[in-house]
């Protein structure tokens, strides 16, 4: 049983606990007030068996046992609450009617939930295949698929339908009946389908005309039928479980007055005869055990048979149908597949080094190597040995500067020791100012400086004086680059990097498959789940059915527009998208995780009657407030 049924009823079959109570306390104190203590009854003690043996009405099998016993106990007949004597009884048969009351109670009970379970996995069994046959014909090739999946099928029933037609006119069975010649002259053209495409497509039986059209436009034609018919289903099983989950009040009412059980098991046995608009109508009332017994063992055998025959006509192919075609074409496809690979074996083991040899080049020459790279300019600040200019050769040049000022100076200048100190200090600091000046002074007569050769030496000292400015701007490129060392190291490093976090990522998803969001079901399930509190929300808003009632109500506002009504219609429509909720929230949330008790608190109190339309749409946008980003319902849509 599902845990819907058994939550529904869990108030009845406390209040069938707490009347057996009752009893026994009730049942002690009169045998005490008793003068002479007396023996129970044979047919108490009876009673009493059945009810030890029966202690909870969620037990299929001690329902239905004890409902035998009852039965070979006394001849059940149908009567009216007219009948009733209404003399009193006396203090034993009060007793015992008592204890009939408990166990008539409980069998009440146990059938209710039994219903509600069976009309629940109904509604919800074919909801599940309609929304496949949705997602079937949304797609091309789905379509194509499930037509190649049923050909063998449809294949077998031409071919009865040709041999029929032949049988029928007498003709003799050739291969040459099976051109197409020969089926047009068979199956002359019309503008009703003929037999051939009925048997093909058997939905085209209802339909007054054929028109061209292709095959994959009938095969969708197909299932979107199968999906109508299997919503017209699951729509009239929700309105009969709506009407069933009305009756729960009354019948916890019944049972703690202990009174009326009776009525409520006729009308129990009415909804599961007639549906839900049979409760509006007259009812005839039978005795408890009579109207348990034709539910348990005519009603609801009959009902569950005649459902699944009509079920099996509507629903999906089995799975063995649908997978027939990659059975027989995955075996041929994979022997071709090694075929080619064992022909090209060569060039495939060429292929397997050459990449091989790429990704060892990739890995040392522009992963590794310059990390190790990093790493030791790290360490050790960068290598000095490889750099534009020396620092020795500056020194040296300036070196070599210094000399050449200080000698033209010391011959032209005739300056003391201490004034060649100080020039020497002016060189280094790159005053040249006495060289410039002994420069101008010989520019006046050029010739005679250039006998004497002092204008030379001027030049070439400035020409060594460039040669050091120049040493120095590329040692100031040398300190920049230095400087940024790490930073065209991670530069050059990075696409290398980004390649192999792209891969290692790739390669982790495909490995991990998801685990993280399997750990919620898998996004197949989650959107599943989405579906389910969306669908919640609008049957909260339109509430479907309203119409149907509304000139039965005696409200003055119309009950589509009353946010405290909800039809019979919503509330079987709600209880099926909040199964496939509870079934989601208890498969694959964790287990004692906050997550999962939240949730299946939420369902829970969408699945209480008591609350209105209003009440349910606030607890529908905290579930979106909630629980829309960690089960990811925030971003379905847009996937």
């Amino acid at each position: 049983m599902s845990s819907f049924a058994a939550n529904h009823v869990r108030s009845l079959v406390d209040a069938t606990k707490t009347i057996n109570v009752s009893i026994q306390a009730r049942d002690t104190t009169i045998s005490v007030s008793t003068q002479r203590p007396r023996s129970p009854s044979p047919r108490r003690a009876e009673l009493y068996s059945l009810l030890r043996d029966f202690p909870s009405p969620l037990d299929k099998s001690a329902l239905r046992t004890t409902l035998k016993a009852l039965s070979e106990r006394e001849e059940l007949k149908p009567q009216t609450t007219n009948l009733v004597s209404a003399s009193a009884p006396e203090e034993s048969e009060a007793e015992d009617l008592a204890i009939e009351t408990i166990l008539e109670s409980r069998l009440v009970v146990g059938l209710y939930a039994e219903t509600l379970d069976l009309w629940l996995k109904e509604a919800s069994d074919a909801d599940s295949e309609a929304e496949w046959w949705s997602g079937t014909a949304r797609s091309w090739q789905s379509v194509a698929s499930y037509l190649l999946a049923t050909l063998p099928e449809r294949l077998q029933r031409s071919f009865h339908a040709i041999l029929h037609a032949m049988r029928s006119r007498n003709l003799p069975l050739r291969p040459s009946s099976f051109t197409p010649q020969s089926l047009r002259n068979l199956f002359p053209r019309s503008l009703r389908p003929t037999a051939l495409a009925t048997a093909f497509f058997p939905h085209l039986y209802h339909q007054p005309h054929l028109l061209f059209t292709s095959p994959f436009e009938l095969a969708r034609q197909e299932c979107q039928l199968r999906q109508e018919k299997l919503i017209k289903l699951r729509d009239e099983r929700a309105e009969q479980l709506g009407g069933l989950l009305s009756m729960e009040s009354e019948l916890g009412r019944s049972i703690r007055r202990q009174e009326h059980i009776e009525k409520m098991a006729s009308r129990l046995q009415a909804a599961v005869e007639g549906g839900e608009q049979s409760l509006s109508g007259p009812l005839s009332v039978y005795s408890p055990e009579s109207a348990c017994h034709r539910l348990a063992f005519k009603l609801l055998p009959a009902h569950a048979s005649a459902h699944g025959e009509l079920f099996a006509s509507l629903r999906r192919p089995s799975r063995l149908t649908l997978l027939w075609p990659r059975l027989v074409l995955l075996p041929p496809a994979l022997f071709v597949l090694l075929r080619l690979a064992y022909d090209s074996r060569q060039s495939i083991a060429e292929s397997v080094l050459r990449s091989r040899d790429t990704f060892k080049g990739f890995w040392f020459g522009y992963v590794l190597e310059p990390l190790e790279g990093i790493l030791n300019t790290v360490r050790t600040g960068g290598d000095d040995s490889a750099r534009i200019v020396s620092q020795e050769a500056v020194r040296a040049d300036i070196a070599s500067l210094e000399r050449m000022a200080v000698a033209l100076s010391k011959d032209k200048l005739s300056l003391s020791d201490s004034q060649l100190h100080n020039l020497s200090e002016q060189i280094r600091q790159g005053d040249l100012t006495p060289v410039l000046r002994i420069y101008e002074e010989d520019i006046r007569s050029p010739i005679r400086a250039a006998v004497s050769g002092t204008l030379v030496r001027s030049l070439l000292i400035q020409i060594q004086k460039a040669k050091v400015d120049l040493d120095q701007a590329l040692s100031g490129i040398d300190k920049l680059l230095k400087s940024q060392e790490l930073t065209f190291a991670f530069v050059g490093v990075a696409p290398a990097l980004t390649v192999v976090y792209a891969a290692a990522s790739y390669a982790r998803s495909i490995w991990s498959g998801g685990r993280g969001r399997k750990r919620l079901g898998g996004k197949r399930r989650r959107e599943s789940a989405w579906l389910a509190i969306r669908h919640v929300e609008r049957l909260l808003l339109t509430n479907p059915g309203s119409e149907s009632t509304s000139s039965a109500s005696s409200s003055s506002s119309a009950p589509g527009t009353d946010l405290a009504y909800t039809s019979s219609l919503t509330s079987g429509l709600l209880l099926i998208a909040l199964a496939r909720l509870r079934t989601y929230a208890e498969a694959n949330l964790p287990a004692h995780s906050l997550l999962r008790e939240g949730v299946l608190a939420d369902v829970a109190d969408l699945e209480n009657p008591v609350l209105g339309r209003a009440e349910k749409l606030r607890v529908v946008e905290r579930m979106w407030r909630s629980w829309g980003s960690v089960l990811g319902w925030d971003c379905m849509g847009r996937t």
